[in-house]
């Protein structure tokens, strides 16, 4: 079994730590303005600090931290849970290449890019990536394409790309 990490670029690293701290900060604060009296703003501010709490919890459940491959199944730990892929399903897998890609719906960066997002010329897929620079995609004998990614990508893609290949081919058997 191979288990790599998923790294995070520096702009998801900034875009995580802000919103935690903003969070933090914001509830603190309002702590604060309770402690003296002023309800007001106590209420704005948990308010405003619970809902952003709230959002990075969320973030937190579908943001990528690990990707493992074993040799029935590629799977992406998340914070809560995983997506498993079964090899048996994955009809096509390769590096990469972002390009004008654009967000659906989904994260764009707190933890990671995670969600529907679509690029001309390769069209619509689900992404799981920590860092574009190491993203390998995948697509299933059902259509749908997954764009994951995490250190040691090309060794990783290269296992894949072996555990998917049958014994023998057709012509091979006939």
């Amino acid at each position: 079994m191979i288990v790599r990490n998923v790294k995070w670029s520096k702009s998801v690293r900034a875009i995580t730590l802000s919103c935690t701290l903003a969070a933090l900060i914001l509830l603190v604060v309002a702590g604060v303005f309770a402690w003296q009296g002023d309800a007001e703003w106590a209420d704005i501010l948990a308010l405003t600090g619970g809902l952003l709490a709230v959002t990075v919890i969320a973030c937190f459940a579908y943001g990528p931290f690990t990707v493992s491959l074993s040799d029935r199944a590629l799977t992406v730990k998340r914070g809560f849970g995983a997506k498993t892929f079964e090899l048996g399903h994955i009809v096509d897998a390769g590096v990469y290449e972002p390009g004008n890609d654009y967000r659906v719906c989904g994260i764009g960066g707190l933890f990671g890019w995670v969600g529907h997002f679509r690029r001309s010329g390769f069209g619509s897929y689900f992404a799981y990536v920590g860092d574009f620079v190491q993203a390998f995609y995948i697509v299933l004998d059902s259509g749908k394409r997954y764009v994951l990614s995490c250190e040691g990508r090309d060794e990783l893609l290269d296992r894949l790309l072996q555990n998917r290949e049958p014994a023998g081919s057709v012509e091979e058997q006939v």
